[in-house]
């Protein structure tokens, strides 16, 4: 994996991290619940899960060579 994509989602999960905490600060109660989930997905679940899908796709390819 390119250095640059490892460090793209790393600065993508910290900025994810302020923009829940700012939510869950800004928002009453149910809405900032609502807020943080959707947020920590889109923010910091989706691109750890996709960089997990992509390894596990190179190293089943690398297992066919």
């Amino acid at each position: 994996m390119q250095l640059s994509k490892i460090l793209i989602i790393i600065i993508n999960v910290f900025l994810g991290i302020i923009v829940v905490g700012i939510g869950l600060l800004m928002l009453p109660a149910p809405a900032g619940l609502i807020w943080g989930v959707f947020n920590a997905w889109i923010w910091i679940g989706a691109p750890i899960s996709l960089l997990w899908a992509k390894k596990k796709e190179d190293s089943k390819t690398e297992e066919k060579k």
